[in-house]
């Protein structure tokens, strides 16, 4: 069965984990459900042709700006920074209340986590059927070694991307 993971950073790198079990309870119920509202289908966005119409709604200033971050919060490379957790915990919780599951939902583990964590980001992987992207590969040791904010920059903090898009700061595309 497929997992989700938190991934949890100190000092700059990706330190530890924790899994949850069949991640369809996590970023495909955030998108599933975020796809049947704006996009007519609950699973559009599994079509490879109809994805980027859903990753736009983050950039989309009619949603709900937890709808935005939540959204974001599932893309590659994005984190949330220790300023933004009370927040996302926030996002998280409105979310499951205008989106019930139909089935497994770590949202509200997910929000409970951001609560209490005492790390300096966290970041998701959304499906064990994809690689790692906080661990990279390194050729000559032949091993994993933790993605590291300070040295590494593909990363955003989720909060600052939707702060600079929506002040003209960014392009429009390159983040989804």
């Amino acid at each position: 069965m497929s997992q989700a993971t938190l991934c949890f950073f100190e000092d700059g790198k990706y330190s530890s984990a924790r899994v949850y079990q069949n991640s369809w309870g996590g970023s495909a119920r955030i998108w599933s459900s975020l796809s049947e509202r704006y996009l007519g289908s609950k699973s559009k966005w599994l079509m490879e042709s109809e994805s980027p119409a859903l990753w736009d709604l983050a950039r989309n200033k009619s949603l709900a700006p937890w709808e935005r971050s939540v959204l974001a919060w599932t893309f590659d490379y994005f984190v949330v920074l220790k300023s933004g957790f009370k927040q996302m915990a926030d996002d998280l919780d409105a979310f499951v209340r205008h989106y019930p599951a139909e089935g497994v939902d770590h949202l509200p583990a997910w929000a409970a986590v951001f609560r209490e964590s005492t790390s300096e980001a966290i970041g998701l992987w959304s499906t064990s059927v994809t690689e790692n992207l906080f661990e990279t590969w390194d050729e000559e040791g032949e091993s994993c070694e933790p993605y590291d904010l300070r040295t590494r920059d593909e990363w955003w903090d989720v909060y600052d991307y939707l702060a600079k898009y929506d002040a003209g700061e960014l392009e429009t595309s390159g983040a989804s």
